[in-house]
């Protein structure tokens, strides 16, 4: 558990809210996302097998500037995918296969969350207590009787610069239906 710089724990607030019809919206998310990420952002990409994480991380990519011909896909075997993208580097990484904690330090996961660039993070759920207070939480989750929908919730700590974070996701669309 994270806390403050008087030891009491710190509290998750929701950034943003909000339901994606389908693949595409939840890719056109990730687009608009990607957007207002800056060099130092770490994503946790959290929920359940399906959720649409790959999809929003494409989004993310092409928000980024990642070049369009690479091809961003689930890093569930190769665990780490980097891309050369408008704020340095982009990295993709899945944590879907690693059993022990001590597998991320032979992956490099570490020196990977203070590198720089954008970090976007799949299944960072498994290891919770890896999470940096800056960390903006990202829940994937499917819409009951709706297959093809999904609802997403961005959360983060009131710690590092949250006011920031928040205010730069608040300003995504105002089109949106996010909250």
């Amino acid at each position: 558990m994270t806390h403050d710089p008087t030891g009491a724990p710190l509290e998750p607030l929701r950034v943003l809210s909000c339901d994606l019809p389908d693949a595409g919206a939840t890719h056109e998310f990730g687009v608009a996302l990607g957007r207002v990420l800056v060099a130092g952002d770490t994503l946790a990409l959290v929920g359940p097998l399906g959720a649409g994480k790959t999809h929003l991380a494409r989004g993310i990519a092409a928000g980024l500037e990642v070049p369009s011909d690479a091809w961003i896909t689930s890093p569930t075997f190769t665990l780490m995918a980097q891309f050369p993208c408008r704020e340095g580097t982009f990295y993709h990484l899945d944590l879907y296969r690693l059993g022990h904690e001590s597998a991320l330090w032979e992956l490099g996961f570490f020196d990977v969350l203070h590198a720089g660039g954008v970090v976007a993070v799949e299944w960072w759920d498994h290891f919770l207590d890896t999470l940096l207070p800056s960390t903006l939480l990202v829940k994937l989750a499917p819409v009951p009787d709706r297959p093809d929908a999904r609802t997403l919730e961005i959360w983060t700590l009131p710690a590092d610069g949250w006011e920031d974070r928040a205010a730069r996701l608040r300003r995504l669309r105002l089109d949106d239906p996010c909250i």
